[in-house]
């Protein structure tokens, strides 16, 4: 009982942190504590999961202050998760506890250990992306979004016991993807975060140098990115079309939800 309360002040912690940095996490906070009301296990498997993800993310994109290199901080994340041997730390804590968690999730814990797992080490990728200056080509940048997303929804799906996986819609992959550059841009190059593929940006003269503003505003990069949200608007009728079949099973609702949030974002870049 002790370790579930400090658990949740963890997560409320990290909840208003999150709201502070960027307003729709606020949302997020309200969805995920409403959601209690009505199955409380599941909601509370939802904070903890939802909550350390998070954390992670920020730290290695430089949104939470971290005294060492953020890589050198999840290093020593992952030895303390292989030594069952944690310090005091937020995130520690919170992995702690997550991971305690997954050991009630019966069948599913090997299965949420192996999303969590893979999915740290798919963040850290980003990280060293974004330290190299690496820009990935199409098949790379496509390979990296569908698995950072494919786990992502997995592990949140078993956090609510569901028997759907991103395989049952496995077009919203493409969605997450699109989204995520589109929402995120100008922050992610602000960043070096590049999620435009190598095909374009060379096409760009003197990309690397351009400001943010400038990147953006390039007609080349601005025509991918109108031709990008035309492929995600087709997408949504499909995804549409598919949550007529899984509408009835427990946790279609996480894919309604994220395709709702999602389609707003289809008026940013329209020609």
């Amino acid at each position: 009982m002790i370790n579930q309360l400090h658990m949740e002040w963890l997560c409320f912690k990290q909840h208003v942190y999150f709201s502070i940095r960027n307003r729709r996490y606020l949302f997020i906070a309200i969805a995920q504590y409403l959601y209690s009301f009505i199955n409380w296990k599941h909601a509370q498997n939802l904070r903890y999961t939802f909550c350390t993800l998070q954390l992670i993310d920020d730290i290695l994109d430089g949104d939470r202050k971290c005294e060492i290199e953020p890589l050198d901080y999840l290093e020593n994340l992952k030895t303390a998760i292989s030594k069952k041997q944690f310090g005091p730390s937020d995130l520690e804590q919170m992995t702690r506890f997550l991971l305690l968690r997954v050991e009630q999730f019966g069948p599913m814990k090997d299965e949420a250990k192996k999303a969590f797992s893979e999915l740290i080490d798919i963040m850290m990728a980003d990280r060293r992306r974004v330290l190299s200056k690496n820009i990935f080509n199409k098949e790379e940048l496509l390979y990296h979004h569908h698995t950072t997303f494919r786990y992502s929804l997995d592990i949140v799906l078993i956090a609510l016991e569901s028997p759907l996986r991103s395989s049952s819609m496995p077009e919203i992959l493409d969605i997450f993807a699109w989204c995520s550059t589109v929402r995120d841009l100008k922050e992610d190059l602000d960043k070096n975060l590049i999620n435009i593929p190598l095909e374009i940006t060379s096409q760009v003269n003197s990309f690397n140098s351009l400001t943010t503003e400038e990147k953006i505003s390039n007609p080349v990069i601005h025509r991918w990115l109108v031709d990008e949200t035309k492929k995600a608007e087709s997408l949504f009728l499909i995804c549409d079309s598919k949550m007529k079949e899984i509408h009835s099973i427990h946790g279609s609702f996480i894919f309604k939800m994220f395709l709702k949030s999602m389609k707003k974002y289809t008026r940013v870049f329209h020609a």
